[in-house]
């Protein structure tokens, strides 16, 4: 279950009197912290396209890009093909906050979506957090 250990921490040193070191951010991240999020996010979409007893079959997942393959690996674990999977990781790296907007600009631009597709966004990130939403095409 998500926990403050599992999160990404930060912080700025003012005490330090290095003009540089204060305009840094300095950030901890977890040594499980992308397994333990990958883990949480897969139980958690699951748990909710279980609750609306959806059809996998036209699913599109445009997912939170937060290592290579985490789009992928999800796909994988909720039972999606392949490409059902719009994947920006190679191109972009983790575009963050801007991977969902990214991810589903490039499958509109090649086309990917039919009518009847369901889309569906998974954001996941630090606290651990996940949010998804499904759309019909």
């Amino acid at each position: 279950s998500p926990s403050p250990e599992n999160s990404i921490r930060s912080f700025i040193d003012f005490t330090n009197n290095d003009e540089p070191a204060r305009e840094r951010l300095t950030l901890i991240v977890p040594e499980n912290y992308e397994k333990e999020l990958f883990a949480f996010t897969k139980a958690s979409v699951d748990d909710y396209l279980n609750s609306l007893n959806i059809d996998r079959t036209n699913l599109k997942l445009i997912s939170s890009q937060i290592f290579e393959g985490f789009g992928r690996h999800l796909a994988e674990g909720l039972g999606l093909k392949s490409e059902q999977i719009i994947d920006v990781f190679n191109e972009f790296g983790d575009p963050h906050t801007s991977a969902l907007n990214l991810a589903y600009h490039i499958g509109a631009a090649k086309q990917l979506y039919q009518p009847g597709d369901q889309l569906l966004f998974v954001a996941a990130g630090s606290g651990l957090s996940v949010a998804c939403a499904l759309y019909t095409v």
